[in-house]
């Protein structure tokens, strides 16, 4: 009855790692640790069903258990379908509030079209540096861009940041280096070689 152990046991079995590969028991597994109240295996047991209300569902309860990331993604479901509006801003905002950085840069890209019916350029900026400072890094990338003509040496931090230091399949995916920020980057370089380096890496983190 150990809510975590049963959440990390039944990635284990989704994903063969160390043992056979059991989607089914792995999904067993993730209802328990939900039951349990785990959010991280709500949002987990979300994903083993098709049909779409059911899922929705355990996306809230992960929410409702504080899991930022489940917030985020039934937002993220609302908007797709374009179903109530004002319910996918609150779960973007909940999201952000529990430091998942990409909902927040998602928030903002939201507050600055007006696509969830507000339209909010300067709570858009604010957003977009909180997403920054926690990590996501196309949020980073966009700072920068907004400084390359005002403020170089800022432009030049924000980029080092958003290209970053993790190497691919380590980290959270969400904290994945910036590969525009890294060809960014590189255009600034006044030494070849370092500009090839981070060409090279702009390459490795899907710059074309």
């Amino acid at each position: 009855n150990d809510a975590k152990a049963c959440n990390r046991l039944g990635m284990a079995l989704l994903l063969g790692f160390g043992v056979e590969q059991d989607e089914a028991r792995a999904a067993k597994l993730f209802h328990k640790a939900c039951e349990l109240a785990d959010g991280f295996g709500c949002d987990n047991y979300a994903y083993t069903t098709e049909d779409r209300e059911e899922r929705r569902a355990r996306l809230q309860k992960g929410c409702d258990l504080s899991y930022g990331k489940s917030c985020g993604s039934l937002a993220a479901d609302l908007t797709l379908w374009n179903l109530d509006k004002p319910r996918a801003l609150a779960l973007f905002q909940r999201a952000c509030e529990l430091g998942v950085g990409k909902h927040c840069f998602e928030l903002a890209e939201h507050y600055r079209k007006g696509t969830l019916g507000v339209l909010d350029g300067t709570r858009a900026g604010k957003l977009v540096v909180r997403a920054c400072d926690l990590d996501h890094m196309d949020a980073c990338f966009v700072l920068g861009n907004g400084q390359v003509d005002s403020d170089r040496p800022g432009a030049i931090r924000m980029f080092t940041k958003a290209c970053g230091t993790v190497a691919p399949g380590q980290g959270d995916l969400d904290k994945l280096p910036s590969g525009p920020a890294c060809v960014a980057l590189a255009a600034l370089q006044v030494d070849g070689k370092e500009a090839r380096r981070l060409l090279a890496r702009g390459c490795q983190f899907g710059s074309e």
